[in-house]
């Protein structure tokens, strides 16, 4: 080990000098409708039992929109548990979103948050930002929006609004 003038040992105490730590890292692009990121989605019933948190997810963007505040981003869950429910949306393994199992996309859940929001987080294999999986087809895209409106016109869409 290497001294130090007069010390024995590297000194263990911050000086002014040492750097702070490192901001987040900003995002490459914003995210637009279709596209899948990680984010941990927090489910209506985990909400009204007072959570503030459930778990890092695969979550399809519905809606991205320019506000006075920033940028405001609408997500559904991506489940690998079956819901057996007609209206969830199935997404095949594998392809581009490179899930390893089936999923599906529950278009009856929504999250709403401002981008950035402390909630994102790095996919595992990152498609043109650190947070992109990448994107649902133009079908499944399709489906996704039309599925999305059919709750929200039917009145069961559940919506949580997640604060920064």
């Amino acid at each position: 080990m290497p001294t130090f003038g007069f010390l024995k040992e590297p000194p263990t105490v911050k000086t002014p000098s040492a750097r702070p730590p490192r901001p987040p890292r900003p995002a490459a692009r914003l995210p637009e409708p279709g596209d899948v990121i990680r984010y941990e989605f927090l489910w209506p019933e985990g909400h009204a039992q007072g959570r503030d948190s459930d778990k890092e997810r695969p979550c399809g963007v519905v809606v991205s929109r320019s506000v006075a505040e920033g940028r405001i981003v609408f997500v559904v869950p991506i489940t690998s548990r079956d819901p057996k429910d007609p209206r969830a949306i199935v997404v095949q393994a594998g392809g581009p979103l490179g899930l390893k199992a089936p999923g599906w996309i529950i278009p009856w859940a929504v999250n709403a948050f401002q981008w950035m929001g402390s909630d994102v987080r790095e996919a595992p294999d990152p498609k043109g930002a650190f947070w992109r999986y990448g994107a649902l087809s133009g079908a499944l895209r399709e489906r996704l929006a039309a599925a999305v409106a059919a709750e929200m016109k039917a009145g069961r869409m559940r919506q949580v609004a997640r604060g920064e």
